[in-house]
């Protein structure tokens, strides 16, 4: 089965609905396919490698007709080690952690062994 490409108007479309969270997130979606490992970098000093395994639609697990709904677009790793804790985060290896633009990290390099 091939991968259908989105026409011009659905990715109109999608940078619209992602606006708030591709301010944040966007130089990362531009190169999530490039590495699976990566060092993290979190603005209280977390540094953490972790393995991306996949991205994608997701929502804040309220009801629709909540005020304080809304639709996000989260990326899922698995931390492999934990580098520099900091100040706010309690990350462990071999958890598994959904990122999306309220707790994104602020710099991001590919990880080589």
């Amino acid at each position: 089965m091939t991968e259908r490409k989105m026409t011009k108007q659905e990715i109109e479309a999608w940078n619209k609905f992602y606006a708030k969270d591709l301010a944040i997130i966007g130089d990362f979606l531009k190169q999530a396919e490039t590495s699976k490992l990566y060092t993290l970098f979190f603005n209280d000093g977390t540094q953490i490698i972790a393995e991306l395994y996949t991205y994608g639609d997701s929502d804040n697990g309220l009801e629709l007709d909540d005020p304080y709904y809304e639709d996000l677009y989260e990326f899922y790793f698995m931390i492999k080690k934990v580098e520099n804790k900091g100040t706010k985060l309690e990350y462990k290896e071999n958890e598994g952690i959904a990122l999306n633009y309220h707790n994104f990290f602020i710099k991001f390099e590919p990880y080589e062994d």
